[in-house]
């Protein structure tokens, strides 16, 4: 008999699992988003000298937000990866 995982999923995510679900490829890119509407992460530990947090993590439930908004999104390109007029 094999054992299942039973524990409940976490509300947060890494870094590490966001670029693998959104398929950005390194965090530059994944902190530039950002300023275009990618969610923010939330601090989990204490802020260091600098003023940023030692530990951050992705609320998950922001995250498949996003992803289900990107999904959802209308798609007018054309095969050439141009807009198409509406």
């Amino acid at each position: 008999m094999s054992k299942t995982n039973t524990l409940p999923q976490s509300p947060f995510m890494t870094i590490e699992e966001v670029l693998a679900v959104t398929g950005y490829r390194n965090r530059p890119t994944l902190y530039a988003q950002i300023a275009n509407g990618f969610p923010a992460p939330v601090a989990l530990g204490p802020l260091r000298r600098n003023g940023r947090a030692s530990k951050v993590a992705w609320v998950r439930a922001e995250i498949e937000q996003w992803i289900a908004d990107r999904i959802a999104a209308p798609r007018h390109l054309d095969r050439k990866g141009q807009q198409q007029p509406a």
